[in-house]
């Protein structure tokens, strides 16, 4: 689910609200923003490091899933 709401840009909380709602089982809240922030890691240090390519893209959600305004700076 992490890897998804990631890779799609569900990372607002009403995206999050409207995928979740069509999920039958019961998630565990801080669980899944752990899950959110890794995944972000995962795939920035991957596509940014290790292909070289949609830095910004990377910069912009490990920003978001971290709790930190999405700038370049």
């Amino acid at each position: 689910m992490a890897q998804t709401i990631v890779t799609t840009d569900l990372l607002d909380l009403h995206s999050q609200a409207e995928l979740l709602a069509a999920y039958p089982a019961g998630l565990s809240r801080p669980l899944l923003a752990d899950l959110i922030a890794f995944q972000a890691v995962r795939g920035w240090r991957w596509a940014a490091l290790h292909e070289q390519r949609h830095l910004a893209l990377w910069r912009a959600r490990l920003r978001i899933a971290l709790g930190h305004p999405a700038h370049d700076g």
